[in-house]
């Protein structure tokens, strides 16, 4: 895997702007009502086949509209309530937990609160446990890409921290009766699609660990590959009891694991999680392999090299953009990486300098990474008191954010920074009188 997902993986660093809609969606907000009359109409010829037309009004329908989400609810009870094949009745019902999903966000960004995101589990996962009841009792043919698409969304729901494991009990034991137990039993295997990372996840936050654990060999395993197995079943349900798997990779199969880059990070995860003292030499041998290593070593440098100077740690931050230029030159992802752990150590000036070089730097610079730049740069400003300088920047990011859209982009962008830009301008505004 390239360097970049890596150091994306490790610090944590979430994507400004997310993957771009279809044409459709990005049409609904530059639409005249002609325009919008048509699309409503589209959209109900789409909802009078719900099950083949699913992912076709998630992406013109629900999520263009998201923000509207009792609205869109109501809509959608009304179709269940006068639709009589069982697989349609999934397909709508498995529609109202998409709406849930996909308004969280138009929420949180409306409150400016993360409160959304952690109630979407428990507002989307009863729609979509409805659905999954549903399609198991249909008997018509073709629902099997539906059920996949049910199972996908349930399982990525209470596999994430924030939804899964906040739960409440009944909802978490109806989960496990309702659709854990059945995939575990499904004849067709379904339980073998899921890796070894997600079903970890999803044990742990339904606390039903139990299952996965009574795997885990009490002895070290000779083989390479038993033990990279234990460690992935132990290191997201008992960090403690992986590390003894960890070690044993270091000490016993050096020679495999330095050609195992994904494994070497999952032993420098647990080791970060229980603040081993082999986690400053892991990450090191890590970096001598992989760019994104430095991104790691910069934050946690912090805590295990104290004596080092603030301008030497920043070194770790340069040599990450050195070598992630060079593995791929015409990428500038890499400076988005790099701006997300010094904004989180609060290291604004230096932030300020890397923003800089990926202004300058050569490469295809687009105008949504000129905007999410100058958006970044307001961010610094503002931190560092500098009320003036971040509206400015943050009026350059809007206009870079207009332009990607019209170029085809997300409609995303523009609206961050518009928002950002009105709540810095207000606040520019109050400091002045």
């Amino acid at each position: 895997m390239p360097s970049h997902y890596h150091a994306y993986k490790i610090v944590g660093g979430v994507a400004l702007v997310s993957a771009c809609l279809s044409q459709v969606v990005l049409a609904v907000g530059r639409a005249g009502p002609a325009q919008i009359a048509k699309l409503a109409k589209n959209a109900e010829k789409l909802l009078s086949a719900p099950a083949a037309n699913y992912e076709k009004i998630v992406a013109r329908w629900i999520k263009p509209k998201a923000a509207k989400e009792e609205e869109l609810l109501t809509k959608l009870q009304r179709r269940l309530d006068s639709t009589v094949s069982t697989k349609d009745q999934a397909a709508l019902q498995a529609l109202m937990g998409e709406v849930c999903y996909w308004a969280a966000p138009a929420k949180a960004r409306a409150l400016g609160s993360p409160r959304p995101f952690r109630e979407v589990g428990s507002k989307a996962i009863p729609h979509f446990l409805s659905a999954w009841r549903s399609i198991a009792a249909s008997e018509e043919e073709g629902g099997g890409e539906l059920r996949r698409r049910i199972q996908l969304r349930l399982r990525s729901l209470v596999a994430t921290r924030v939804c899964g494991a906040e739960l409440s009990a009944s909802l978490k034991k109806q989960v496990v009766s309702e659709f854990v137990d059945v995939v575990e039993a499904s004849p067709e295997g379904e339980s073998e699609n899921w890796t070894l990372e997600q079903k970890s996840r999803v044990y742990a936050n339904l606390g039903i660990a139990d299952r996965l654990l009574s795997d885990v060999p009490v002895d070290i395993p000779e083989e390479y590959a038993d033990v990279v197995v234990a460690l992935q079943t132990t290191s997201c349900l008992q960090p403690r009891s992986a590390v003894r798997f960890a070690e044993a990779l270091e000490d016993q199969h050096q020679k495999r694991l330095s050609h195992d880059l994904k494994t070497r990070y999952m032993v420098l995860d647990v080791y970060r999680t229980v603040e081993h003292e082999r986690t400053l030499p892991c990450v090191k041998a890590i970096c001598e392999q992989d760019a994104g290593g430095y991104l790691v070593l910069y934050d946690i440098s912090r805590n295990l090299e104290k004596d080092l100077s603030h301008a030497d740690r920043f070194k770790y931050v340069q040599e990450y953009l050195k070598r992630a230029g060079q593995a791929c030159a015409g990428s500038l992802e890499r400076f988005h990486l790099a701006i997300k752990p010094l904004v989180a150590a609060r290291d604004f000036s230096n932030a300020l300098d890397v923003i800089e070089a990926g202004l300058t730097a050569p490469g295809l610079r687009t105008f949504s990474h000129l905007a999410r730049l100058h958006y970044s740069r307001a961010l610094c400003y503002e931190q560092l008191g500098m009320k003036g300088d971040a509206v400015a920047s943050c009026r350059k990011a809007v206009e870079m954010a207009r332009l990607a859209e019209e170029a085809g982009g997300s409609n995303l962008l523009v609206g961050v920074t518009t928002r950002a830009l009105s709540r810095l301008e207000a606040a520019t505004s109050r400091l002045r009188r």
